[in-house]
Protein backbone atom coordinates (compact mmCIF):
# COMPACT_ATOMS: atom_id res chain seq x y z
CA UNK A 1 0.00 0.00 0.00
CA UNK A 2 1.33 3.29 -0.84
CA UNK A 3 1.23 6.60 0.80
CA UNK A 4 -1.84 7.76 -1.22
CA UNK A 5 -4.05 4.69 -0.55
CA UNK A 6 -3.11 5.03 3.40
CA UNK A 7 -4.10 8.82 3.24
CA UNK A 8 -7.50 8.06 1.09
CA UNK A 9 -8.19 5.49 3.48
CA UNK A 10 -7.41 7.94 6.58
CA UNK A 11 -9.61 10.53 5.22
CA UNK A 12 -12.19 7.94 4.04
CA UNK A 13 -12.06 7.19 8.08
CA UNK A 14 -12.47 10.74 8.52
CA UNK A 15 -15.51 11.25 6.64
CA UNK A 16 -17.38 8.94 8.15
CA UNK A 17 -16.54 9.64 11.38
CA UNK A 18 -17.79 13.40 11.62
CA UNK A 19 -20.84 11.93 9.59
CA UNK A 20 -21.85 9.64 12.31
CA UNK A 21 -20.80 13.17 14.84
CA UNK A 22 -23.31 14.93 12.69
CA UNK A 23 -25.96 12.38 13.25
CA UNK A 24 -25.59 12.04 16.49
CA UNK A 25 -25.93 15.75 17.20
CA UNK A 26 -28.80 16.20 14.88
CA UNK A 27 -30.31 12.98 16.54
CA UNK A 28 -29.78 14.63 20.22
CA UNK A 29 -31.29 18.01 19.23
CA UNK A 30 -34.24 16.73 17.93
CA UNK A 31 -34.84 14.34 20.83
CA UNK A 32 -34.43 17.68 23.17
CA UNK A 33 -36.55 19.55 20.66
CA UNK A 34 -39.52 16.88 20.90
CA UNK A 35 -38.85 16.93 24.33
CA UNK A 36 -39.24 20.15 25.36
CA UNK A 37 -42.30 20.65 22.82
CA UNK A 38 -43.94 17.76 24.79
CA UNK A 39 -43.32 19.59 28.19
CA UNK A 40 -44.72 23.30 26.60
CA UNK A 41 -47.83 21.26 25.35
CA UNK A 42 -48.13 19.59 28.87
CA UNK A 43 -47.34 22.75 30.73
CA UNK A 44 -50.59 24.15 28.46
CA UNK A 45 -52.85 21.78 29.29
CA UNK A 46 -52.10 21.66 32.94
CA UNK A 47 -52.84 25.25 33.22
CA UNK A 48 -56.06 25.29 31.09
CA UNK A 49 -57.89 23.66 34.02
CA UNK A 50 -56.64 26.28 35.86
CA UNK A 51 -58.65 29.32 34.10
CA UNK A 52 -61.36 30.58 36.25
CA UNK A 53 -64.98 30.24 34.99
CA UNK A 54 -66.46 33.69 34.47
CA UNK A 55 -70.42 34.54 34.83
CA UNK A 56 -71.90 37.15 32.98
CA UNK A 57 -74.89 38.34 35.66
CA UNK A 58 -78.00 40.79 34.14
CA UNK A 59 -79.61 43.53 36.52
CA UNK A 60 -82.02 46.38 35.32
CA UNK A 61 -79.52 48.62 34.14
CA UNK A 62 -76.27 46.56 34.84
CA UNK A 63 -74.30 43.93 33.56
CA UNK A 64 -71.73 42.27 35.93
CA UNK A 65 -69.00 39.96 34.95
CA UNK A 66 -67.26 37.84 37.54
CA UNK A 67 -65.34 35.10 38.30
CA UNK A 68 -66.64 34.95 42.19
CA UNK A 69 -69.59 32.63 40.97
CA UNK A 70 -73.32 33.46 39.60
CA UNK A 71 -74.62 34.34 43.22
CA UNK A 72 -71.88 37.00 43.89
CA UNK A 73 -72.16 38.35 40.84
CA UNK A 74 -75.95 38.88 41.53
CA UNK A 75 -75.19 40.37 44.86
CA UNK A 76 -73.04 42.99 42.94
CA UNK A 77 -75.37 43.94 40.30
CA UNK A 78 -78.51 44.21 43.10
CA UNK A 79 -76.20 46.57 45.52
CA UNK A 80 -75.10 48.62 42.54
CA UNK A 81 -78.85 49.23 41.72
Amino acid sequence: MGLEAVSRALEMHASIFSDTLAMKRCSTIGTALITLLGMAFCACLAFAGDEPKWHEVHSAHFYVLTDAGAKRGQEVALRME
